[in-house]
Order: structure tokens, then sequence, then C-alpha cells
């Protein structure tokens, strides 16, 4: 299904476990959305999902990394309302995956900040890389996109991303184009681990917070524990006294009773 963009198309990956574990038609997504279907493989989990904008020669356009919660019977989150294909057009540029930078959206690169949150980090590791991943779906093509592959345009290797490796630095266009592309896939990779660690330190800050208002929680429920037995104690101990002088009043007048039986 070609894409609202003359020259395009639009599909959705889903990457799970270190693989591409859904492929799926945009307007089967919007469908999803709609209430129209489940995945019981998400039950009330959070999917790491791909929007990806391709064009007719098989090459990648731009990239969405999304999150997309599903409730206990795998119905896609009513609420979710990311603008995957606003941020695809406005977005930053990413990586070469074989047509030139794409259009990057990730939580470490997002164009609309409020929807940072509602964005993921891709993989950039060597040998475990999102990039890598969704590419390798993309060329599968099981949505059967009709690419007008063009022979002469040559493909990026998938050992050219995104390691850094030795060239020769000559004077030669190519060799300056391929170090300013291996260049700025590290930056982005910098950026993405930044945001990484971000996350991770804004997540123990939670954590910690919360824990920190658990433990609050039962030092004034303790307190007021403390509170309720003392005043019950002075209670006790006022209704001790009350018995006392009340015995011994009694044992008084039971002593006056037994002189005037003498």
């Amino acid at each position: 299904m070609a894409n609202r963009q003359a020259g395009t198309f639009e599909a959705v990956y889903f990457i799970g476990n270190g693989a591409v574990t859904r492929h799926m038609l945009f307007s089967e997504f919007e469908a999803l959305l709609d209430g129209l279907g489940v995945l019981p493989d998400y039950q009330d989990e959070e999917a790491n999902a791909v929007y990806a904008v391709i064009g007719v020669d098989g090459h990648i356009r731009a990239l969405v990394f999304f999150l997309l919660y599903f409730d206990e019977e795998g119905k896609a989150d009513a609420s979710w309302n990311v603008p995957v294909e606003r941020l695809a057009e406005i977005s930053g540029s990413g990586p070469d995956l074989g047509g030139g930078p794409i259009r990057l959206a990730c939580r470490g690169q997002c164009s609309i900040n409020w929807h940072r949150e509602d964005l993921w980090d891709p993989d950039m590791t060597p040998g475990s890389n999102d990039f890598i991943r969704v590419k390798k779906a993309v060329e599968e093509n099981r949505l059967r996109f009709k690419f007008e592959v063009q022979d002469d345009v040559p493909m990026l290797a998938a050992d050219d991303l995104p390691e850094l490796q030795e060239v020769d630095l000559d004077d030669s266009p190519e060799k300056r184009a391929k170090i300013a592309r291996l260049i700025r896939d590290q930056r982005l990779r910098i950026k993405t681990l930044e945001s990484s660690r971000e996350s991770d330190s804004d997540q123990s800050e939670r954590e910690q917070r919360l824990l920190n208002h658990t433990y609050k929680n039962e030092i004034q429920e303790l307190q007021q524990t403390i509170s309720q037995l003392k005043l019950s104690n002075e209670k006790l101990q006022e209704k001790l006294a009350s018995r006392n002088q009340q015995f011994m009043a009694l044992q008084d007048k039971v002593s006056g009773q037994a002189e005037l039986v003498e």
C-alpha cells in the first residue's frame, strides 16, 4: 500500500528479543489502533515498534522508534496518539541505510519534545543493530511492496553500519563522504547511548522517590499507631486508678461495717 506521500510506502515493524517479530502494513496498524484486532503476544506489555517510510526503490527514507502498550486482552492502547507520520517528516538525519541518510525519530532525537517519552532508542551495538534488523525486514518484503529496484544503485553492506572502520585518508569524494557518514553514525550512537543512560538514571530516581514515599507512609502509620497506643494506655491507667480508688473506698466501708458488727 502506497503512502499518502507519492512514491513511498508505509510499514510498522515490531522488535523483540533481538529480532523483528511482526511485519505490518500501516493500514493494518491503524485498524489495530481502532480496536479491530488484538495481538495476544503483547498482552499487558509495552511493545517496541518502528514506523518505516520506504521509497519505491526499496530504500528506507524515515524511521520512527515508538512504544505502544497493549492491555490484558492484547488490545492496543486507545489513548495512543504519537504522530509518527509527522515525526518522520520533520526529524533530523540518521544513518545511511543504502539510499542516503534517513530521517530518524527516537528518544535521543525527537523533534517534538513532549513525545520523547513515547519513543525508544534503537540498539546500535555491532552485531545487535536494530537499524540492520529493520533494513533486512524491508529487504525481505513480506508485505509485498512493489519496489522498483535499480540495479545500478549500490546497496549498503550490513558490515558498513554503524562501525567506524579504517579508511584511507585520500582526497576522493567517496572516501570523504564515507568518513562523514561514519562519523555521523557514531555521533548518533553516542546520542542514543546518552539518552538511554539518562532514561536509566531517571528511572532510578523515580524508583528511589517511590521507595522514599513508601517508607515515609510506613513511618507515619507507625507513628499514628504509637500515638493511639499511648492514648489507650493513658485511658487504661486512668481507668485502673479509678478502680483502685473504688476498691479502697469499698475496703474502707467493709472495715467500718466490721467494726460496727464487733
